[in-house]
């Protein structure tokens, strides 16, 4: 019995893993996966899993920080002003032993 126990946590862990690294690496084809799951549980007559498993809409454009496109998002107006306020490090020496 404590076997089947253990088994079901891995399993379990196992799951989440892959859920993680899908939403990672491949955001899109998760988010057509949970959306195609939330539209059966609408016809299930399920409304608050739904609900519950209706995602959020992708960003989309330049600035989403997707990176596909090879290029820089562009910088909002506060980023702009904390650049010009940059100083260099300064290193203080290492502490005596």
């Amino acid at each position: 019995m404590g076997d089947w126990i253990a088994y079901l946590i891995v399993a379990a862990m196992l799951l989440w893993s892959m859920r993680v690294v899908l939403r990672r690496f491949m955001p899109k084809t998760m988010f057509r996966m949970q959306q195609t799951l939330a539209v059966q549980a609408g016809k299930a007559g399920l409304p608050r899993l739904q609900r519950w498993l209706q995602p959020v809409m992708l960003q989309t454009g330049c600035d989403s920080g997707c990176s596909s496109c090879g290029t820089q998002p562009s910088p909002c107006a506060s980023e702009a002003d904390s650049q010009q306020e940059q100083q260099p490090v300064q290193w203080r020496p290492a502490a005596k032993k």
